[in-house]
Formats: C-alpha cells, structure tokens, sequence
C-alpha cells in the first residue's frame, strides 16, 4: 500500500529524518570523545607510576655500596652518596651536565673519585655519555660514568 504525502508533508518527514540521523551521530562522537579521555585519564596515573624518582634509585643503589646518602657539607649542599673512595651525583641522564658539575665539586672537597650515575634508557646514554666522555679526556682525576636503567 502505497501512502501519498503532499510536498511539504514528505519534505517535513525528510527534514526530521536528517535531523534524527545527525543526533545520533553527534550522540555517538560525544560518547565516544568521553570514552577516550575516561581512557586517558586512567592510563596516565598509571604511565606516571612507571617512573621512579632519582631519590628512588639513588637510595637503593647507595645502599648497595654501603655509603652515606644525602651527605651534608658545610655550605649546606649534600652529595648524594659518599662511600670511602667515591662521590656520587644521580641524576637524569638528560641532566648530565648537572650531574657532572657537581660530581666534580663533591669529589674535589671530599677528596674523593667524582661519580655520575646517570639515570636513563640506552637510547641516552648513547646519546649522553659521550659527552661526559669528552670531558673526561682533559680532566686528571676522570668522572666514573654508573648507568642506571629506567
């Protein structure tokens, strides 16, 4: 049985149709969007977790060496951990530079062998070790580079 419809009744019908199908995809993108970031929201925590602070790995790696964490000098800096023989800065291997500054300076007024345990992936120390590597070739008493995988 066919139904006959005037002009503007079956354009009227088309118009409610377009606009039902365009709902329901905004309402499909809308829920989809919220899934995402619900997603987002919950992985990052667990992403960030992953990573460990350089207090984390330089209380167990002091450990094992027996020495003194958090060592406090005069000026009121504190090498991070001094054994009998060694200085030694943690630091982020993207910190390099820092780690060497200060291995230097601790080494120096502790009479001691400076140290940079350098925290990272393979991929920095690749790119972060020959640096301090160049250094090492016009310093006497040279930099003992410790790597520590993330």
């Amino acid at each position: 049985m066919k139904i006959e419809c005037s002009f503007s009744l079956c354009s009227a019908y088309a118009v409610i149709e377009a606009y039902n199908n365009i709902k329901f995809r905004i309402l499909i993108f809308f829920k989809w969007f919220f899934l995402m970031v619900s997603v987002f929201l919950l992985i990052t925590p667990i992403i960030a977790e992953a990573k460990q602070k350089e207090k984390y790995y330089q209380n167990i790696h002091c450990d094992s060496l027996k020495g003194q964490v958090e060592y406090k000098l005069e000026d009121k800096t504190r090498i991070d951990c001094l054994t009998d023989t060694k200085a030694i800065e943690y630091d982020f291997a993207t910190k390099w530079a820092e780690c060497v500054g200060q291995a230097i300076y601790y080494a120096q007024i502790m009479k001691r062998k400076p140290v940079c345990a350098l925290i990272g992936t393979e991929k920095q120390f690749k790119r972060y070790i020959p640096r301090i590597e160049t250094i090492n070739k016009n310093l006497i008493n040279k930099i003992e580079i410790i790597k520590i995988n993330q």
